[in-house]
C-alpha cells in the first residue's frame, strides 16, 4: 500500500470517487486561474518587470517567426533591444517566456494573453499541488492545501501581474510530483522527470534552486544512502545539470548584476551583511503577510497539537505520511530561508514567496490533524472548508480577503498613446521619458505589428542606471538642454513621450548626489520641450494609475522641423550586462544624413 493510500484511508470524508476527484482538481485549477485574472481586470503592467516578462515572450515569438533571418541570435537580439529597450533576457531565464511566446503565437499579443499564462501556470500549480498535498494529508487536506496556496494575500497579490512568482511555484510543485514519486513509490522514470521539471523550475526563476538541498536531504532521510546508489538517481542529476548548463554560462558571460545579487555585494542597500539581525529577520518579519491568517491558524494547530501530545507523553507514531508532509515542507521552508537569507544578498520581500507553498502544506497538515480528532473533527472540517471557500469567493471578486490583504494596483493610458503614434511611417523614432516605458514599448508593439517605429528611452541615452538604482552605477550622457537636442537630433527622433508629473527619483544608497544629477537631466528635458520652440505638443491621452506611484498624464511633444538622423550608429549603455551595444540605424529603419547622401551620390 503507497503513503498516498494511506493518507487517504485517514482524510476527513473517507474515499472519494475517482470521478468527483477529478472534478474536484478541475474546479481548484480553473479557481486558481481565476484568482489570478481578477481583481484588476483591464490593468495595465503595474509593475516595472512585469513589462520586460511580457516582451521577452513577445521576443521570442518574433525570433521564431524572424527563421532563419535570426539565427545569429546575439545580433538578432541587440537590434530587437535597439527597437524595443524593454528585454530582461539572460537577467530572467528563458522557459516562461517559451511558454508566453506559445500562448502569443495562439491567441496574439496582448497584455490579456500574458496574464491568461500566468493563469495557465496557477491551474498547473493547483492540480500538482493537489496531488502531493494528497499524498501527506489525504484528499480533503489537498483541497484545503490548494485554497490556502492561491488566496494566500502574497500569491494573490503577485499573480495579477505578469510576474515569475506564480509560474516558478507551480513547476517546483510539479516537480515535487515526480520527486516524491520517485523517492517515496519507487517509481524510475519518475526520477528524471523530476530532475526535468526542477531543471525547468530554475529556468523559470533561479530562485528554484532551493528545492536542491531540500530534495537531497528527503531523499536521504527516507531512503539513506542507497537511493546514491541508484544508476537512475545519477542520470536523473546529469539531464538537470545539463538543462541549467547553458544558462548558467550566459549568466556569468552576460549578466554581472545577477551574479553581484547572489554571491557579490550588491544588496541595495537592504543589509550590511549576511549573517547580521536585519538579514536575520529580514524575511521572518514578512511572513505572516505572505501567507495570511488562515495558514498561520492552521500551523498554529498543528503546533498546538503537537505540543499537547508531547505534554501527555504519548510517542510519536513513526514515520506517518502526515509527519513526512510536515518534515518534506519544513525542509522547502529551510532551503528557501538559507538561500535567500545567507546566499543572495539582494533582498527583497516577494523574492521568498516561493516558500508559501511549504507554509501552506504545514497549515493543511495542522487542519487535518485537528479534523481527525473525535470530538471536533467534523466541525473542524466544516468550519475550515467553509472559511476557504468564503475566502475563495473574496478573491474572485476582488475583495479584501484577509487582514494583510491587498488589492493589486491599477495602471491604464499607455496604450492609447502608443496606438496613436504606431501609425507614424515607417522608421519614425519614438523617445519615451518615464517609469511607464515598458508599458509603452510593449502597447507600441502590439499595435505595430510591422515593426516599423523605433523607441529610444531617456534612461538609455540621457542616464543610464543599474537595473536597481540603489546599486549605483549611474551615468549621465547628457545634461542640459543641449546636450539633450544634440541626442535627439544625432538619433532622428521625431516624437517626444513625456509623463506628468515628473517620475520621483530615488535617493542613490550607496552613490548619495546621484538623486540631483538624474533630477538636472529630467528638468533640462522638460525644459527644451516646453520652453525651447524646438518641439511643439500634440494631443496627449490622461493615465489612471491607482495603488502605486505614477504619473496623470503623457504628454506628446513633435519636432517642429524634422531632419535625418546625424548619426549613423545607435550606441546604447546597458549597465546590467556591463557592455555597450553599437546598432547602425540603417539596420532599424531610420533615414541618416549619410545614408541620403550616399543615395544621392548614387543616384
Amino acid at each position: 500500500m503507497t503513503s498516498a493510500t494511506q493518507a487517504q484511508q485517514v482524510s476527513p470524508g473517507g474515499v472519494l470517487p475517482r470521478r468527483m476527484e477529478r472534478a474536484l482538481v478541475a474546479l481548484l485549477a480553473a479557481a486558481a486561474a481565476w484568482v489570478c485574472l481578477s481583481g484588476n481586470l483591464g490593468s495595465e503592467f503595474w509593475w516595472n518587470d512585469a513589462a520586460r516578462h511580457a516582451m521577452d515572450g513577445v521576443f521570442v515569438l518574433d525570433c521564431v517567426r524572424d527563421l532563419p533571418g535570426s539565427l545569429s541570435l546575439y545580433r538578432y537580439a541587440t537590434e530587437y533591444y535597439a527597437r524595443y529597450p524593454c528585454l530582461g533576457l539572460i537577467q530572467y531565464p528563458p522557459f516562461f517566456p517559451v511558454v508566453e511566446a506559445l500562448f502569443f503565437a495562439v491567441l496574439g499579443v496582448s497584455m490579456e494573453t500574458a496574464r491568461l499564462t500566468v493563469a495557465a501556470f496557477a491551474a498547473l500549480g493547483a492540480v500538482f499541488g493537489y496531488l502531493v498535498a494528497r499524498r501527506f494529508v489525504g484528499r480533503w487536506g489537498g483541497m484545503v492545501f490548494v485554497l490556502l496556496f492561491i488566496t494566500a494575500p502574497g500569491v494573490v497579490y503577485w499573480s495579477r501581474d505578469v510576474m515569475l512568482e506564480m509560474p516558478v511555484m507551480a513547476m517546483m510543485l510539479a516537480s515535487t510530483h515526480f520527486f516524491l514519486g520517485y523517492v517515496e513509490d519507487g517509481r524510475r522514470k519518475f526520477g528524471v522527470a523530476a530532475a526535468v521539471l526542477l531543471a525547468l523550475a530554475i529556468l523559470t526563476k533561479q530562485t528554484a534552486v532551493c528545492l536542491c538541498p531540500a530534495w537531497a536531504a528527503y531523499a536521504l532521510w527516507r531512503r539513506g544512502r542507497s537511493i546514491l546508489r541508484k544508476t537512475e538517481t545519477w542520470v536523473a542529476i546529469g539531464a538537470g545539470a545539463t538543462l541549467l548548463l547553458p544558462f548558467a554560462v550566459a549568466t556569468v558571460m552576460y549578466s554581472p548584476v545577477n551574479v553581484g545579487q547572489t554571491v557579490g555585494d550588491l544588496s541595495a542597500g537592504v543589509v550590511n551583511s549576511r549573517f547580521s539581525v536585519a538579514s536575520v529577520l529580514y524575511y521572518l518579519q514578512h511572513l505572516p503577510g505572505q501567507v495570511g491568517a488562515m495558514c498561520l491558524a492552521g500551523i498554529g494547530a498543528l503546533i498546538a497539537g503537537a505540543a499537547l501530545r508531547w505534554s501527555a507523553g504519548q510517542p510519536a507514531r513513526g514515520r506517518s505520511a502526515g509527519r513526512r508532509g510536515a518534515g518534506y515542507a519544513a525542509l522547502w521552508i529551510a532551503g528557501c530561508y538559507v538561500l535567500l537569507t545567507f546566499v543572495v544578498v539582494h533582498k527583497e520581500p516577494r523574492f521568498i514567496l516561493i516558500w508559501v507553498p511549504g507554509l501552506a502544506l504545514l497549515g493543511a497538515s495542522g487542519f487535518a490533524r485537528l479534523a481527525e480528532e473525535r470530538k471536533v473533527g467534523r466541525w473542524a472540517t466544516v468550519a475550515v472548508t467553509a472559511m476557504l471557500g468564503g475566502q475563495l469567493a473574496a478573491c474572485g471578486a476582488g475583495w479584501r480577503h484577509d487582514p494583510w490583504a491587498l488589492a493589486a494596483p491599477y495602471v491604464s493610458g499607455t496604450a492609447e498613446v502608443a496606438r496613436q503614434l504606431a501609425a507614424s511611417p515607417p522608421g519614425t523614432v519614438v523617445f519615451y521619458s518615464g517609469q511607464l516605458n515598458g508599458n509603452f514599448i510593449f502597447h507600441m508593439r502590439r499595435s505595430d505589428p510591422g515593426r516599423n517605429v523605433v523607441v529610444l528611452r531617456d534612461s538609455k541615452l540621457l542616464f543610464s542606471v543599474a537595473t536597481i538604482r540603489a546599486f549605483g552605477g549611474e551615468t549621465i550622457h547628457a545634461g542640459t538642454q543641449d546636450e539633450i537636442l544634440g541626442i535627439l537630433r544625432d538619433y532622428g527622433v521625431r516624437y517626444v513621450v513625456l509623463e506628468e508629473p515628473q517620475p520621483h527619483i530615488e535617493d542613490g544608497g550607496p552613490c548619495p548626489g546621484k538623486k540631483h544629477g538624474l533630477e538636472r537631466v529630467l528638468n533640462a528635458l522638460r525644459g527644451l520641450l516646453l520652453r525651447s520652440g524646438h518641439l511643439e505638443e500634440r494631443q496627449g491621452h490622461p493615465v489612471a494609475v491607482r495603488g502605486v506611484p505614477g504619473p496623470e498624464r503623457c504628454r506628446v511633444f513633435e519636432f517642429r522641423k524634422m531632419e535625418p538622423a546625424r548619426a549613423e550608429t545607435l550606441r546604447i549603455d546597458v549597465p546590467a550586462s556591463g557592455r555597450v551595444i553599437e546598432i547602425p540605424l540603417e539596420r532599424l529603419g531610420v533615414q541618416t544624413a549619410a545614408s541620403l547622401a550616399r543615395r544621392a551620390g548614387g543616384g
